[in-house]
């Protein structure tokens, strides 16, 4: 076993026994999942959605589901595998409602408005080149908007396979569906994404 995988299953482990004590009424536990777990789920809810109000929204919405349904948590799954079903539920919901079709013709695409904090290199370093640094951000941006022009079910699957680099398992039991069409729409999406950013490029 790896490193990573090693750090994972200890991970799980942990959160397991936060589950139970959660599940008995112990409020510390609980808090304790929402900070292990509250980047993650509001870069997926930020991905998804492309707007950080509305992912903060999200994210908020799925952490309280969870506290109100943690007894239904039967530990077959792994916590996170869990919360980040809900979370990309909350999305969805969301993001499909009368209402938010009503207030939002247009994603607000990263950047338009607000900028995304970044973890910035330090200039000093003889190894930064301004340039490049520049092209892998245009890059980044133009990707991020490309993923966000994809239908919404083929979004999620782009984001939860290779941007948040979970295995076709972990994706089907997320989106509650069977290997090969997790596998058939990603293909899909990735043709598309593709096609995408080759008529950026023209």
């Amino acid at each position: 076993m790896n490193r990573d995988n090693l750090i994972k299953e200890i991970t799980d482990k942990e959160d397991f026994l936060l589950v139970r004590k959660a599940k008995e009424g112990d409020r510390t536990s609980f808090n304790e999942l929402v900070l292990r777990h509250q980047d993650r789920v509001y870069n997926i809810c930020f991905r998804i959605t492309g707007d950080y109000d509305i992912a903060n929204d999200c994210a908020q919405e799925t952490f309280l589901k969870v506290f109100r349904k943690i007894e239904s948590f039967r530990e077959k799954s792994k916590f996170s595998t869990w919360i980040h079903r809900i979370a990309v539920n909350t999305c969805k919901n969301h993001l499909t409602s009368s209402y938010f079709r009503r207030e939002y013709s247009q994603v607000n695409v990263a950047g338009d408005d607000k900028q995304e904090e970044v973890a910035r290199p330090d200039i000093s370093d003889s190894r930064y080149d301004p340039e490049e640094h520049a092209l892998n951000e245009e890059l980044r941006s133009k990707i991020e908007k490309a993923v966000l022009a994809l239908p919404l079910d083929l979004r999620i699957i782009v984001i939860m396979k290779d941007i948040e680099e979970k295995t076709y398992e972990e994706v089907a039991d997320i989106l509650n569906m069977k290997d090969g069409t997790v596998k058939s729409r990603l293909s899909r999406a990735r043709k598309q994404l593709r096609k995408m950013l080759q008529d950026i490029e023209k």
